[in-house]
């Protein structure tokens, strides 16, 4: 069942499928503590202060403060996204069944676990400009010359409203760059609307326990939620 994907992951760099296709444990575990995140303090603080404060690119770079597994909303007020780490999140990336499908799948039989995070994309207000992830760009190695290959898993029913994942067939890098600054990875803006009309561009709409596996040196972009919120968990592999 998994040998039709290989061929679509090696040629695109990305392949969605579903949870159902594949034989999982601690699934229930992770929507526990999912569904308690969505309505937490932390969320709920979040939205209250994008919505009350201008949001700056430069801004928003500097304030960012990683504290306990959580991107804090008081030292972030201009986040659009609210992140945690869980156990449940890990047992759920790092069980042998998993592993061996994603192996399977991407035909990479040196994956390694490296983290993962429940995700809630917030509705930002009208005035709001994309910036940092919700632009094109590559996550093309790790800092020893690893590839990165993330599995991403939607909680929610995802469209055009709550901004989907999207990626550029075909475009991933086969080796690792050298040279390049955190910021080089970013792709300017004037190529911006050449890759919203690019014939490969995937927009990974779907519905809740949608599964999305992609190398992420290859160009892609969250999405901008416009009218409802988007609840996922982000696995982080390197191999």
């Amino acid at each position: 069942m998994l040998s039709r994907f290989i061929t679509t992951f090696r040629e695109d760099g990305l392949h969605l499928l579903a949870l159902a296709d594949l034989s999982l444990e601690g699934i229930q575990d992770v929507r526990t503590v999912a569904d308690a995140f969505r309505v937490s303090p932390h969320v709920q603080l979040a939205q209250t202060m994008l919505t009350r404060t201008p949001t700056a690119i430069e801004d928003t770079r500097r304030s960012l403060v990683l504290r306990r597994g959580v991107l804090m909303p008081e030292a972030t007020p201009k986040r659009y996204l609210v992140q945690q780490a869980d156990p449940a999140v890990d047992a759920f990336a790092t069980q042998p069944a998993l592993f061996d499908a994603l192996r399977s799948l991407t035909d990479i039989p040196a994956l390694a676990y490296y983290g993962g995070h429940l995700w809630v994309a917030l509705v930002p207000p009208a005035n709001y400009q994309p910036f940092m992830s919700q632009t094109w760009h590559r996550d093309p190695y790790d800092g020893t010359g690893n590839r990165i290959v993330k599995l991403f898993w939607y909680l929610d029913d995802v469209d055009r409203d709550n901004g989907p994942f999207e990626y550029i067939g075909g475009s991933r890098e086969l080796t690792p760059p050298t040279g390049l600054s955190a910021l080089d990875r970013y792709i300017e803006p004037r190529h911006w609307s050449g890759l919203r009309a690019h014939p490969r561009r995937i927009v990974c709409t779907g519905p809740a326990d949608t599964l999305i596996l992609c190398d992420t040196s290859g160009i892609h972009r969250g999405g901008l939620c416009t009218t409802r919120q988007r609840l996922s968990v982000t696995m982080v592999y390197t191999a």
